[in-house]
């Protein structure tokens, strides 16, 4: 047997979530109205590939006549200093996996380190459950340094000193 893992810090948790939520409120209030892209190919005469014809973004007046991306970025900031998102450190265990055991981990940790992982499967592989923390963990916009789309918390090689020792070193 072995396990899939999916492995993310809580605050990356946190900001999926908040952008799932200004994602979700931008179609409640503004239903898409963009063309399809496949609508919009067409045949480039030249090269004989299949192109989409760059176009202006779409402007929802429903949106306060911002682009979809422009809408919810703006939201970021308000849906996180709502403090209705809460995220827990929690792993859970998917056994519909063709092969193998989904394992969906969230961790208290700043950053996935090569120790916080080892640290991780030493208590996971202590009863290989399932587990959900008491106590949820809530953060504001501003406790979030990176909001771009990537999925973890981001850290340059000149901050590698405030996380720990050379092992921890991504």
């Amino acid at each position: 047997m072995f396990y899939n893992a999916a492995l993310q810090t809580k605050r990356a948790a946190f900001k999926d979530a908040v952008w799932d939520a200004a994602w979700e409120r931008s179609y409640a209030l503004a239903p898409d109205i963009e063309p399809s892209l496949l609508d919009r190919m067409v045949k480039d005469p030249v090269s004989g590939n299949y192109v989409v014809p760059e176009r202006e973004p779409v402007r929802y007046p429903a949106l306060s006549g911002l682009t979809r991306m422009e809408w919810v970025q703006a939201q970021l900031p308000l849906i996180a200093d709502e403090g209705t998102i809460q995220v827990y450190e929690e792993w859970t265990l998917h056994r519909d996996y063709s092969y193998g055991i989904g394992l969906h981990a969230t961790l208290d940790v700043p950053y996935l380190t090569i120790a916080a992982i080892n640290s991780f499967i030493e208590r996971f592989l202590a009863d290989e459950s399932g587990y959900r923390a008491k106590h949820p963990c809530k953060y504001t916009h501003a406790d979030i340094e990176h909001w771009g789309l990537e999925s973890n918390a981001l850290i340059e090689p000149w901050e590698w000193g405030s996380i720990g020792s050379d092992d921890d070193k991504p």
